[in-house]
């Protein structure tokens, strides 16, 4: 596009010098008398060219004419003229301008130059071209007189702005699409990036659900497979023993079972509330005391390091409106969250205080802790910290995007806070205070 308009401003010039220096030609012509002073060519002799006899005051001469030249007459009086009248450079630059305005494309600042073409010099020039920047445009050598002895050039200034210029439109469109395009490819390589992400981390889930699956079915099979061998010993007490620890790794693996249905089914569309009035005294006190029990503390890898649980409510905190079974296993996420990545004795302080219309359930505890970038990215699927102690621990990355689903669900919101690694976490569940109590 930009040769495409190149070539048209050099077409411009060529254009505007030629009607710039016919009109001076006139103008001189009427000083002299008008062209009928002159001995004019007429256009109507059929050849393919013409000799005419051209007499000045003191020269006579013979010149060629071509038949098909529009201009023949005014170069013909310009050979005229010449010696009588000599060619105003200074008004040819003048008319060029004229005629340039009425171009595409804007000029800054013109120069022209008058030949003699017989000895290849320059007579005259108007306009300075040291003021030019270093990028400009010429026109081709316009000759004047029909002898071919006299030429004039004309020269623009800053052609690659005025170029640019007229460029305006199509420019702005090129980079608007650009800038579109750009923002569809980063938004496309964004996305797969993240589809890639999500997926290797839902391998990483699916490989630590099989692993978690994998330790009491194969306990279970060991501790089966030892029962007949205990029977045909008539060993009742073992194979009675033997047999209630397969119960509780088959109930190990419910568990699981159980929790994973839980926590994968945690779309909105596919979650159901039914809210009721819970007294959160009993309802907390209730949840606290499940973890003083060895099943409990075995399926969170914690059977020789019991938590030590403290809680503090606020008189006013009464009661909430909220779903038992899903508000319970939200909490249940956050306290075994808080004991399975804590490298010490883990203490947890549970705290249900007033925030302006919230009910507002603090989980504290002196785990691990977390990094800035852990937290923003700590709810999204899949997600787990990147960190030795965390790999080693059982988990799936669906418990927190469970618990802020359900949060949301009861409309309300959930934060997380922590001064870093090894500093601990502090969750806030957020829920509406619907029921006040005295």
């Amino acid at each position: 596009m930009y040769k495409s308009y190149d070539k048209e401003l050099l077409l411009d010039i060529n254009r505007a010098l030629e009607k710039a220096m016919f009109q001076e030609i006139t103008e001189r012509g009427e000083r002299g008398g008008g062209f009928s002073a002159f001995p004019l060519y007429t256009g109507n002799e059929d050849s393919s060219y013409i000799e005419k006899t051209i007499t000045s005051v003191d020269t006579t001469f013979t010149v060629k004419i071509d038949p098909k030249d529009p201009n023949a007459n005014l170069k013909i009086a310009q050979t005229a003229l010449k010696d009588i009248i000599p060619p105003d450079v200074a008004k040819i630059n003048e008319f060029f301008i004229q005629e340039m305005k009425g171009s595409v494309f804007p000029v800054w600042e013109t120069s022209t130059d008058y030949y003699d073409l017989t000895n290849d010099t320059l007579i005259e020039s108007y306009g300075d071209r040291r003021r030019f920047t270093s990028s400009y445009r010429s026109s081709k050598m316009i000759v004047m007189d029909i002898a071919g002895t006299m030429g004039v050039k004309a020269y623009v200034s800053n052609p690659i702005f005025t170029i640019l210029g007229g460029m305006f439109f199509q420019l702005t469109l090129s980079i608007v699409l650009i800038i579109v395009c750009l923002i569809g490819l980063f938004y496309l390589r964004r996305t797969i990036f993240r589809q890639w992400k999500e997926e290797k981390m839902r391998q990483d889930s699916i490989n630590a659900m099989t692993h978690e699956f994998r330790r009491p079915i194969t306990a279970a099979v060991t501790l089966v497979s030892l029962i007949p061998y205990y029977l045909n010993k008539n060993d009742q007490l073992k194979a009675w023993k033997y047999a209630d620890l397969t119960i509780d790794e088959l109930d190990r693996l419910t568990a699981y079972t159980t929790r994973i249905q839980q926590i994968s089914n945690n779309e909105k569309a596919t979650i159901s509330l039914k809210k009721t009035t819970i007294e959160i005294q009993p309802f907390l006190k209730s949840l606290i005391k499940k973890y003083e029990k060895q099943e409990v503390r075995a399926s969170t890898d914690k059977q020789d390091n019991l938590a030590k649980i403290s809680l503090t409510i606020n008189p006013e905190c009464a009661a909430i409106q909220a779903d038992r079974l899903h508000f319970a296993n939200v909490l249940d996420n956050l306290i075994e969250n808080a004991i399975k990545y804590s490298e010490e004795k883990p203490v947890i302080d549970i705290s249900v205080g007033l925030q302006d219309r919230y009910v507002r359930i603090a989980v504290k505890d002196n785990g691990i802790g977390l990094s800035s970038s852990d937290i923003k990215h700590i709810f999204e699927k899949y997600y787990r910290v990147e960190d030795r102690s965390v790999k080693g621990k059982a988990g799936f990355g669906l418990g927190l995007t469970y618990v802020k689903s359900i949060i949301e669900e009861h409309d309300g919101y959930i934060e997380v806070r922590s001064d870093g690694k090894g500093q601990g976490s502090e969750f806030f569940v957020y829920v509406p205070q619907e029921i006040k109590m005295n």
